[in-house]
Order: C-alpha cells, then sequence, then structure tokens
C-alpha cells in the first residue's frame, strides 16, 4: 500500500516561520524588559561606588598632600 505524504503549500510554510520568528522577538523582548531593570539597578550601584571611591581617593589625595 502507497503511503500518502502531506506536503505544505510555501504560504502555510512562511506562515509558520513568521510565527516562529514573532515568538522569538516575544521572549527576547520580555526577557530584555525584565532584564532592564536589574542592568539600570547595577549600573546605578557600580556609579554610587565609583562615586565613594573617588571621595575616598580624594581625601587620601589631600591628607598626603596636607602633610
Amino acid at each position: 500500500m502507497a503511503e500518502i505524504i502531506p506536503f505544505k503549500t510555501r504560504r502555510q510554510l512562511e506562515t509558520e516561520k513568521a510565527v516562529i520568528v514573532i515568538r522569538e522577538w516575544e521572549a527576547h523582548l520580555e526577557w530584555e524588559e525584565a532584564n532592564w531593570h536589574y542592568v539600570v539597578d547595577r549600573e546605578k550601584k557600580e556609579e554610587q561606588s565609583l562615586q565613594q571611591e573617588e571621595i575616598e581617593w580624594l581625601n587620601v589625595w589631600l591628607k598626603q598632600d596636607g602633610d
């Protein structure tokens, strides 16, 4: 008995590819949005840390300059 092999039209294949791309893009955007807040928070902490390090360095430098 012959086996019937179903096939998809070019339009069906393109539609499936488009759906996959859209889902991947949506997942990426959700990931980016979720991590954006984390990235901003981390940058703020780094900036504050640098400011504190700069203040400490200036204090040390002033003490050395005054001696």
